[in-house]
């Protein structure tokens, strides 16, 4: 297994003016674990085509990222924020499923 050392992107929804909400990204670095490090080229719907990670990233969570898995927006990894298509707790551990490029 790959050793992982990266920053984690978790939203928190704040009111910017009176009825005017948005998203505040908040990055912090986690510790863990890459089982499956994969790519796929996605020609689907854009002219250029798109590159999904397909990784599976497996962090020690704390407190903050253990309570809010929904909130998960990106993981970067070998230099790339990618956004996370699906977030599973395991105990004490956050295993992350990466798909496209992060655009946020």
């Amino acid at each position: 297994m790959t050793k992982f050392a990266g920053l984690i992107g978790l939203a928190n929804t704040v009111e910017t003016s009176p009825g005017v909400w948005e998203e505040q990204i908040t990055a912090r670095r986690y510790l863990g674990d890459v089982s499956m490090a994969a790519r796929r080229f996605s020609d689907g719907d854009t002219v250029t085509g798109s590159v999904k990670s397909g990784a599976i990233v497996s962090v020690v969570g704390d407190k903050m990222l253990l309570e809010r898995p929904f909130d998960i927006r990106y993981c970067t990894w070998r230099g790339v924020k990618w956004s996370v298509s699906y977030a599973e707790i395991k105990g004490v551990r956050v295993v992350l499923t990466l798909g496209e490029r992060y655009n946020g």
